[in-house]
């Protein structure tokens, strides 16, 4: 699915777009549950976000294994700090000390697609310029 205007976050790998596609609306829904959704519903959506991230993270870092992609360090560990960034404020919402803010899930979508547009993007054309073409 492309995307138009400020948000546009094809890659150009089938498998990687859809899961941005995934990603973003659970980040878009947690900007607009964080202000006003009751508690349960913005802990779910923290816990879908994670686990659903872990899951993207994971299926980027075995295409990097795969394509032996040089930068996969750097990668992974953009990934890891993301992840514990959001299993931090998921870990202290639900023992009732921080309340995840519209501050957070922006900067969240901030960094979601800063990192698609640099990181992702890079792996994407290693990826493509790396497949064997039919003759």
């Amino acid at each position: 699915m492309s995307r138009k205007g400020s948000e546009n976050i094809d890659v150009g790998v089938k498998e990687i777009d859809s899961e941005h596609d995934l990603m973003l609306g659970l980040v878009r829904a947690l900007e607009g549950a964080v202000a006003s959704a009751p508690r349960p519903q913005v802990e779910a959506l923290l816990q879908q976000l994670s686990e659903f991230a872990s899951v993207h993270f994971a299926t980027e870092e075995i295409m990097m294994r795969l394509y032996a992609y040089l930068e996969f360090a750097g990668h992974q560990l953009e990934h890891a700090r993301l992840m514990d960034q959001i299993d931090r404020v998921r870990s202290e919402f639900a023992t009732g000390n921080v309340q995840p803010t519209k501050a957070f899930a922006s900067a969240l979508r901030h960094w979601f697609l800063e990192h698609v547009r640099t990181h992702d993007m890079a792996l994407a054309r290693f990826v493509r310029e790396s497949e064997i073409r039919p003759a």
